[in-house]
């Protein structure tokens, strides 16, 4: 048991047994173990966590569909294919702003809401690294402003177009999830759908 958890534990015998205010246990505690109230404080209350979701800028999201065969499929499957950047851009624009719950995430195409199965991808060379970078900043702010994830949909059902760690730092500490959506028709006639 480390230092922080026999202070915690100390401060709550103080606050039980004792009949002390949180403040004054708080601060005999950090007497007694060496610590900062601050530390204690914070141990007991955590701060809550926050991300600012803002419009992303679809420029720096046209590599998903260009460098990812899965998306460009999809998408020419649903009817669309875009040639040039512009016309991507044009698509990826017309979206807004929108809250989506874990259940709606869940059932996202292209998104790996299981935290078993995105530990996994975490493993995948480079993965990582910007998952990581978002999670520390987090962890240390206490807030961080990322772009929405892109969410597309395309008659009934919903596609990830960008956004996977995003989405995931988000549900990891039970955070509100905000997406750029952008809605679309299903334009290609067929018999049968695959997706």
């Amino acid at each position: 048991m480390s230092k922080l958890d026999r202070a915690i534990e100390y401060v709550k015998h103080l606050v039980k047994n004792r009949r002390k205010p949180y403040a004054v246990a708080i601060d005999a505690a950090a007497k007694e173990f060496d610590l900062d109230m601050k530390q204690i404080s914070n141990a007991l209350n955590p701060p809550k966590r926050s991300i600012k979701w803002k419009k992303p800028n679809v420029k720096d999201e046209v590599g998903e569909y260009f460098n990812n065969p899965d998306t460009k499929s999809y998408l020419s499957y649903k009817g669309y294919q875009f040639n040039t950047e512009k016309d991507l851009i044009g698509f990826l624009s017309k979206g807004k702003m929108t809250e989506f719950h874990k259940a709606q995430l869940a059932g996202t195409e292209n998104f790996t809401t299981n935290a078993t199965d995105f530990s996994k991808e975490l493993k995948k060379d480079g993965y990582s690294d910007s998952y990581d970078e978002m999670s520390n900043k987090l962890n240390k702010d206490m807030k961080i402003s990322l772009p929405a994830p892109i969410v597309l949909k395309i008659g009934k059902r919903h596609y990830g177009f960008s956004g996977n760690k995003r989405i995931n730092l988000a549900l990891r500490y039970e955070l509100p999830v905000k997406v750029w959506l952008v809605e679309a028709e299903d334009i290609a006639p067929r018999q049968n759908s695959l997706f």
